[in-house]
């Protein structure tokens, strides 16, 4: 069975020409070759140009007299079809591609005393992550909240519904609502440190525009009081279908004083 590897410092050189798999010619200097990186019989992204011409493709690298390495293309400049390599040498390096890329850091906030932060969001990845990394409030004992933007506008209307529980110091209560102004995201959070809150939502499809966008979180906090607090659960905005191209979030009461957020972005492989 081939196993997709990833490695460091592989990169080869080959004088095959056609659409067919490449015969490699060795490692290139400071360089390991392909089996000696992946292993026999493994797979890897690979890229390849003679300088001219490039294509990105996925390989299975054989061990034999010369090595070979297969091609099922990618993208190319030849239209994403296979290239139809001509006489000389093009090199070939192992080479994830941007597309392919589980999940990626797409912008990072470092709240002061920040009324909103805001992020952009389209229809480029299929899901975002946002992290929140010791966000503190400026108020003692309030909440991070979490809104989204359609056509360049905030929603604040009384439509965004949420279904949450929430875990203080070991009971537990549900909170669920049709007429929000905003989706709950965290308990009540101290605005003294190591007080704040941790933890991370995720947004599914914003691009989709027959379907509600959905909002899964799981967030810690801490209480002026030293109370733990987990709250975890799903929301939406219930007030239209279409495309989301922002998310923004606020406290609940007064700036968020510190703290980072960090987004994601996740593509369908």
């Amino acid at each position: 069975m081939s196993i997709l590897r990833l490695a460091d410092r592989v990169k080869e050189t080959t004088t095959t020409t056609g659409t067919g798999a490449l015969s490699l010619a060795g490692a290139d200097p400071g360089f390991q070759g392909i089996v000696a990186g992946i292993g026999d019989g493994n797979s890897g992204y690979f890229f390849m140009t003679d300088g001219v011409d490039w294509e990105s493709f996925l390989g299975v690298v054989t061990d034999s007299a010369p090595d070979t390495l297969s091609r099922t293309v990618i993208k190319s400049s030849n239209g994403n079809a296979l290239v139809n390599w001509g006489a000389g040498t093009k090199d070939v390096w192992l080479s994830m591609p941007a597309t392919h890329v589980g999940e990626v850091l797409l912008a990072m906030a470092t709240a002061s005393s920040s009324a909103t932060i805001d992020f952009s969001v389209d229809d480029s990845y299929y899901e975002y992550r946002a992290e929140f990394i010791n966000l503190r409030p400026a108020t003692n004992d309030t909440s991070l909240l979490m809104r989204v933007s359609i056509a360049a506008a905030v929603k604040s209307d009384a439509t965004y519904a949420f279904n949450m529980v929430t875990n203080q110091n070991g009971t537990e209560a549900t909170s669920t609502g049709t007429t929000g102004t905003s989706m709950p995201i965290s308990d009540a959070a101290g605005n003294a440190a190591p007080k704040g809150i941790t933890g991370n939502v995720t947004l599914f499809e914003p691009g989709e525009t027959a379907y509600s966008k959905h909002v899964h979180s799981d967030v810690g906090s801490v209480s002026s009081s030293g109370s733990q607090n987990h709250r975890r659960g799903v929301s939406y905005y219930g007030g239209s279908t279409a495309a989301l191209d922002g998310i923004r979030f606020l406290m609940a009461s007064g700036n968020i004083a510190s703290g980072v957020i960090l987004l994601w972005g996740r593509k369908r492989k």
